[in-house]
């Protein structure tokens, strides 16, 4: 069974610096237009690093002059071994990636007065895909 985004956020503890980075993207009005993909493309690019198949496992913490290697379980009971090996395949998977893209995409400001907005209705369309698909 595929985790949901709040499992994502147990397993992947890095997400919430992207949820961080997400919160600050405002259109202020300044300027006269705002693209939202723009503001995107980083953040997403970060997420590839996190899910899915490019995913990059987080980087060995040192402790006391000795390396310890932090991971987040959702079954707090586990005692680990192959329950942990599944919990960490699991977000190498592409659809565990679309789970938080689909999430994270939906809380970007609009696009206003660029270029984007002529390609808004096949987004999404995509968007409801998706939403579909993971539904089932």
């Amino acid at each position: 069974m595929l985790p949901d985004y709040q499992d994502l956020l147990l397993l992947e503890p890095r997400l919430r610096e992207v949820e961080d980075e997400l919160r600050g993207i405002r259109d202020d009005g300044a300027s006269s237009f705002f693209c939202s993909n723009y503001e995107w493309l980083p953040i997403s690019a970060r997420l590839k690093v996190l899910l899915g198949p490019g995913r990059k496992e987080p980087p060995v913490e040192e402790l006391d002059g000795g390396c310890v290697f932090t991971e987040v379980d959702l079954d707090e009971g586990a005692e680990g071994g192959e329950e942990d090996d599944l919990e960490s395949d699991l977000l190498f998977d592409s659809r565990v990636f679309e789970i938080a893209y689909v999430e994270l995409s939906r809380r970007m400001p609009a696009c206003r007065d660029c270029g984007c907005q002529r390609f808004m209705p096949i987004l999404l369309r995509q968007l409801e895909c998706s939403r579909e698909l993971f539904a089932r």
